[in-house]
């Protein structure tokens, strides 16, 4: 087993790959598998791992990891890395900001928030979370509630005569085909 997959099974269960605050507790160090975490003063953050002859970068592990992650099944704690929809308590707006959860222990919650690349701590009981939704989801969501739209508006408009629905509901779909 090479060093990169040994990472692969081991850190996932300790929180991933280190981040600057674990340094006093690094992941595996002084155990047989690891010898020395690299740093870098530039980036502020631990860039490669070494073991005898072999040596794992931090864009290494990313890549292999994210071919093992399973998707985030709702429940505390947030594994590293998972991308979730993040809605703040007391925001009357309902909007749902996407996010990374860079890290999750105790009440305390560590985001990467995309819209200003900044990463900042919070409480998580101040906040509700949901998987992220994907754009292919957000269109199924948005064509399920336009045919639900359709059908609502033809049954009411009928009089009860539902035998032209499913030519009806044929034609939009072959209209929103030609669309695409």
């Amino acid at each position: 087993m090479t060093l990169l997959e040994k990472l692969v099974a081991k850190l996932p269960s300790t929180g991933g790959w280190p981040k600057p605050i674990d340094s006093a507790d690094l992941p595996l160090a002084g155990n047989e598998l690891v010898t020395s975490w690299r740093w870098s003063k530039e980036s502020n953050e631990f860039i490669s791992v070494t073991y005898g002859d072999e040596t794992v970068t931090k864009s290494q592990y990313e890549v292999a990891i994210s071919g093992h992650k399973k998707p985030w099944n709702g429940q505390f704690p947030i594994p590293p890395g998972t991308e979730v929809e993040v809605h703040f308590d007391g925001d009357d707006s309902r909007v749902w900001t996407p996010f990374r959860v860079e890290y999750m222990c105790g009440e305390v919650v560590v985001l990467h928030d995309y819209r200003i690349d900044d990463v900042d701590a919070y409480r998580h009981k101040t906040l509700s979370f949901r998987p992220a939704i994907t754009e292919e989801e957000k269109k199924r969501a948005a064509l399920i509630e336009t045919v639900d739209g359709l059908i609502d508006g033809f049954m009411k408009s009928s009089g009860s005569d539902y035998s032209k629905l499913g030519a009806v509901v044929v034609d939009y779909l072959s209209l929103l085909k030609e669309l695409e």
